[in-house]
């Protein structure tokens, strides 16, 4: 099976990212690819939408609740792109908390993770410029700035247009790694019969606790 290091994708500050496991020549990697980059052109479009309405607003702070209504709506605008066959997640690919740290969800594909990584270290980078240090950090920022959230100091039209910006280097990164498979792949394998089956059972389980997710806000929403 072909394979090779994914793009030298670099983080903000020029670090390039890990070298994660490597793409191959499976169907269901150039599949995810794929979807992922129609889900973030979408994602693009939606971040132009509310550019433009945002240009047209006074100028509004960026607090948690509108960020989170804001980002609804992108996340709607990718929801719109299913893709039969390709990978499906029960959440976030990944993120940047409080404290600076990131995770990466264990769903992320081999062939995507490094991307994802690279997309976190920018906001990793932003969260370290803009909090204080140390063990007194957290006191620090609450009683000077009013808030533990590394966001905090941003407008909303400059957070939209910055996470435009970091969704468009993600697509220029999955762009590049399907030119690599468009070189490198003579022919795409298919997943055999007991990562199929081990993928299906996984996809099954997670539409299982989806819908039982779903059953219980509804319940919720009842008693309401």
């Amino acid at each position: 099976m072909l394979t090779w290091l994914p793009s030298d994708s670099r983080a903000q500050g020029g670090a390039a990212a890990p070298a994660g496991p490597q793409c191959s020549c499976k169907a269901q990697d150039k599949l995810d690819l794929e979807e992922r980059i129609r889900k973030l052109t979408e994602a693009d479009k939606e971040y132009d939408n509310l550019i433009k309405h945002w240009q047209q607003q006074p100028k509004t702070m960026l607090k948690e609740s509108l960020r989170k209504a804001e980002q609804d709506k992108v996340a709607a605008a990718m929801a719109k792109i299913k893709t039969a066959g390709a990978t499906r997640y029960s959440g976030n690919l990944g993120g940047t908390d409080a404290a600076c740290d990131i995770w990466i969800s264990s769903e992320v594909p081999a062939c995507m993770r490094p991307v994802i990584e690279a997309h976190e270290k920018k906001h990793k980078a932003r969260c370290n410029k803009n909090t204080t240090p140390g063990k007194l950090g957290f006191w620090v920022d609450l009683f000077t700035k009013g808030s533990t959230d590394w966001r905090s100091g941003q407008n909303i039209l400059e957070y939209l247009q910055e996470e435009k910006a970091d969704h468009q280097a993600e697509i220029a990164e999955y762009q590049a790694e399907l030119a690599k498979m468009q070189q490198h792949c003579p022919q795409y394998t298919q997943l055999d019969r007991s990562e199929k089956y081990d993928r299906d059972q996984a996809l099954a389980q997670r539409e299982r606790l989806d819908q039982a997710e779903k059953r219980l806000e509804e319940y919720g929403e009842s008693l309401s």
